[in-house]
């Protein structure tokens, strides 16, 4: 009853207050989710035309990207796009504001990462990008059995909620937490009122492990959620297995990057299907070359829905392993599949009282110091000191160290040393992209 509420009710009202429209696009993804390949192939090139149209002709790098490699926008979409050269984040970082985004549309969110690479980003979406973003994710929400309305304990970064933010909490009766610092007494405060209560439980995957681990520890054997949705790093196989043990539950991985772009979630069946009317994604080898079926590669993403700052070829440093063209899911979604996500192993890195602290605790205070250009974590045992190498940027003096030490020690309430290293390159990881936690143990 209250589930229906929500979605006939709340969400549409929700959308119209704040001039979102989350609703409608959540229909036509639900709808959507179910044309056949050759629909959902025809559906992907009218829009990679149409956001390679709209940027061309309004998005001043892409002018100038088009007018330098002869890219013709009445082409073939395809043709024309694999002209155009990858983005990374460091292009983006040089563009920005002027050159990367349309100035003629309204921003509606800006938000900072240093993702999982450990250098600082800046992306913008306006309210249709916004709305397609949390429309693919409530999909895939739904993927798990989760409807609006349902009980939920969440792990998230945005401790700051603010009036709207509780106020969707209380509506959606979302139970939202920290997922950065956590500590047995915050996991059990969490935790124990789910004792024999239907539930959710969502969240960054070190987290929802670090959760699991306490109730293995305690022995708590009375919490069964209905299934558990994971996000923001890598669901490794040690987590699934714990987290599934004792929870008495299932797993539903999801695969985004923090740009705005939802790229692949388990269904029922437990493949990761790619969001093709959301992205486009293209897994690559050294030269920038398909990989063959079954090979590893470098993911490239192009964002179908983000009209103020298109990401077209956009380098998001992970590895995935390509899917045969011709498997078939058994949920019978027609969506292609992505057949292994790589990634790495962000690992948990513990302070001295216990406390787990995940790549995310890091980054979530890295990414608002300027000064400080890329970092690496390390920590040579558990509960040890660690040392944070550290490249300097414009603007760096000793007090942003100082002010570091005291942020991470406020957000971990708790004193532990910490040593400082400048260096002058943070070395990649066999993926090329740099690892922010190294573990000694």
């Amino acid at each position: 009853m209250y589930s229906s509420i929500v979605k006939h009710i709340i969400l549409p009202l929700t959308d119209y207050f704040l001039g979102l429209s989350i609703s409608k696009e959540l229909k036509t993804i639900q709808a959507v989710q179910w044309h056949s390949k050759e629909e959902l192939k025809n559906l992907q090139l009218i829009k990679l035309k149409n956001i390679l149209a709209h940027s061309g002709r309004n998005v001043p790098y892409y002018s100038e990207i088009f007018k330098n490699n002869g890219i013709q926008i009445e082409g073939n979409p395809l043709d024309e796009f694999k002209k155009i050269p990858f983005l990374t984040k460091k292009i983006i970082k040089n563009n920005l504001p002027d050159n990367i985004l349309d100035n003629k549309r309204t921003i509606y969110t800006e938000e900072k990462t240093s993702g999982s690479s450990g250098h600082q980003g800046v992306y913008y979406l306006d309210k249709l990008a916004y709305s397609s973003v949390i429309a693919v994710q409530s999909l895939w929400w739904e993927w798990s059995g989760f409807r609006f309305g349902d009980k939920v304990l969440q792990t998230g970064m945005t401790l700051d909620r603010g009036f709207v933010k509780s106020l969707k909490d209380w509506l959606l009766r979302v139970n939202y937490t920290q997922a950065f610092s956590m500590d047995d007494k915050a996991i059990r405060e969490n935790l124990l009122p789910f004792q024999r209560k239907t539930a959710y439980f969502m969240g960054y995957a070190s987290s929802l492990y670090t959760y699991a681990q306490y109730a293995e520890r305690k022995k708590i054997k009375n919490i069964k959620f209905e299934s558990v949705v994971s996000w923001g790093d890598k669901m490794f196989p040690h987590y699934r297995k714990l987290i599934e043990k004792v929870f008495h539950t299932v797993v539903y991985d999801t695969y985004g990057a923090a740009e705005g772009l939802m790229i692949a979630a388990e269904c029922e069946k437990h493949n990761y299907h790619i969001m093709t009317p959301h992205v486009l994604v293209e897994i690559l080898d050294e030269d920038g070359q398909e990989v063959k079926e079954g090979e590893i590669g470098e993911i490239f993403v192009t964002s179908l829905t983000n009209y103020l700052m298109p990401l077209i070829r956009y380098k998001i440093g992970d590895l995935a392993v390509k899917a045969r063209k011709d498997r078939v899911c058994s949920c019978g979604r027609k969506l292609p599949i992505l057949e292994k996500i790589i990634g790495r192993d962000t690992d948990i890195i513990y302070s001295p009282k216990g406390k787990a602290l995940i790549v995310h605790f890091f980054t979530g205070i890295l990414e608002h110091m300027e000064e400080i250009k890329q970092f690496q974590v390390y920590q040579k045992s558990r509960g040890s000191k660690i040392e944070i190498k550290y490249r300097k940027s414009n603007g760096f003096d000793s007090a942003v160290l100082e002010k570091l030490k005291l942020d991470i020690y406020k957000k971990a309430e708790e004193e532990f040393p910490i040593i400082f290293t400048e260096v002058e390159k943070i070395p990649p990881s066999p993926s090329g992209k740099p690892q922010i936690i190294i573990r000694g143990y």
